[in-house]
């Protein structure tokens, strides 16, 4: 589970985020919003509302990079390749700086805190904390700590001298060590594993993932993959997958943009699978068969990126992760969304309670999604073009049963494209 993701100098972000999913005690509304982990209380996700260009996306960007970054960090890369690390550019001081992310995790009674900073050539500190909750007292230990070169190992790792030496300056420690099959930093890649990221305005990503999971041997998920669509297309009588011939200059073009044989493996299966959505053909009142319809020739683009999505927010539900989507409502009907919210709110649909975190701008979400006040996040960005990330829960007098949604569009909270709300957007149109 995650407990909380910081960074700093990534993108627009010039100064420390940090988004918390412990809930604040003194908000009693929707417990069902929350779960217990250990001695912990969380929340089962959050949503970050603000203006285009205000650095939601990149907030998304920070997790994508990090996450990537401990996965694919022990892999050898090409003499001379920088690490694709962006800081922020618009100061003197922070361009050549390196940038900063830290992921606080709990996997059963252990509370992990890891994190790392890395400029364009190499990784220029790293640590590791934990804090163990089955003890009487608890106390934060560090199991390791490294400052450019120097790696210091303190416990956990027995195999350190040597994992140390194959550990290059542009590759991260804690992935050398899960590459050679550590113990405690396999378990700790798998963990920030489990924090996933969707970025909703390119869900063409994702048809491969739902296709597989609908045309899949586990029949309860293609079944439950059926279920939701027919919601969004109620005469859908079922979902067939076929393998599509494609034009062999057209495939060849696009595996030539890829080196790896496995890659290139991977994506002539990804090009050739061809998704129908099949509806009952009626003579009479009577069905007399079926016709398909290509998912991406026939269907609304709120379906597509329904269908493409469904299978990752399935996985995330059943198994318990923890989910970051950009521009969750890109394309989607209101009702859609605040479905999709909701089924994380809700036990039922997720008994593992999973994690949702989404960028979005629906406002209707504030009054209708249930969300409780400490769920909701706001990112604005400065004269100086930096973005600064704040809980709902910074400003006073705010109820359990305040109009967030309109106090939002008013500019009472900020992060709205129109400083001071309504009257100053009717202000720039004056005169027009």
């Amino acid at each position: 589970m995650l407990i909380d993701f910081e960074f700093a100098n990534f993108c627009s972000f010039r100064d420390t985020a940090r988004l918390s999913l412990e809930p604040i005690p003194a908000f009693k509304e929707r417990p069902e919003n929350t779960f217990s982990a250990s001695k912990l209380s969380l929340l089962k996700g959050a949503a970050l509302y603000g203006p285009n260009a205000g650095g939601k996306s990149n907030f998304i960007k920070a997790v994508g990079f990090a996450t990537n970054f401990v996965a694919q960090s022990a892999i050898a890369r090409s003499p001379g390749s920088a690490i694709p690390v962006t800081p922020f550019r618009l100061d003197t001081a922070t361009e050549s700086a390196p940038s900063r992310f830290q992921f606080t995790l709990l996997e059963g009674e252990l509370r992990y805190r890891y994190g790392f900073s890395v400029d364009h050539k190499e990784v220029q500190a790293e640590w590791l904390y934990v804090t163990d909750f089955s003890k009487q007292r608890a106390r934060q230990k560090a199991l390791f700590l490294r400052e450019g070169s120097s790696i210091d190992v303190r416990s956990g790792i027995p195999d350190a001298p040597a994992l140390i030496s194959r550990t290059r300056a542009d590759a991260l420690f804690l992935s050398v060590a899960a590459q050679w099959n550590d113990p405690l930093a396999s378990q700790l890649v798998a963990l920030l594993s489990n924090v996933r990221v969707l970025y909703g305005l390119h869900d063409d990503l994702y048809q491969h993932y739902s296709a597989n999971m609908a045309q899949g041997e586990d029949r309860r998920r293609a079944e439950r993959m059926l279920t939701a669509c027919r919601s969004v297309d109620p005469g859908l009588a079922n979902i067939r997958i076929e393998e599509q011939e494609l034009d062999p200059s057209l495939v060849e073009r696009v595996l030539s943009q890829f080196s790896s044989d496995a890659q290139a493996s991977e994506i002539r299966r990804v090009l050739k699978k061809l998704v129908l959505l099949e509806h009952p053909k009626y003579s009479e009142g009577r069905v007399v068969g079926t016709v398909a319809f290509d998912l991406e020739e026939d269907a609304s683009a709120g379906t597509q990126k329904y269908f493409r999505i469904l299978g990752p927010i399935i996985d995330t539900l059943e198994r318990g992760l923890t989910l970051f989507v950009d521009e969750l409502e890109a394309k989607l009907h209101p009702l859609m969304t605040r479905s999709i919210v909701q089924m994380f709110q809700s036990s039922d649909s997720n008994p593992k309670n999973a994690q949702l975190v989404f960028c979005t701008h629906d406002t209707n979400l504030l009054t209708y999604a249930g969300l409780r006040r400490d769920q909701i996040w706001f990112v604005e960005k400065s004269k100086e073009g930096s973005s600064t990330l704040y809980p709902l829960s910074d400003f006073n007098g705010v109820r359990q049963e305040s109009d967030l949604e309109s106090d939002y569009i008013s500019g009472r909270f900020g992060a709205i494209p129109f400083p001071g709300g309504p009257a100053a957007l009717a202000d720039l149109h004056k005169g027009c």
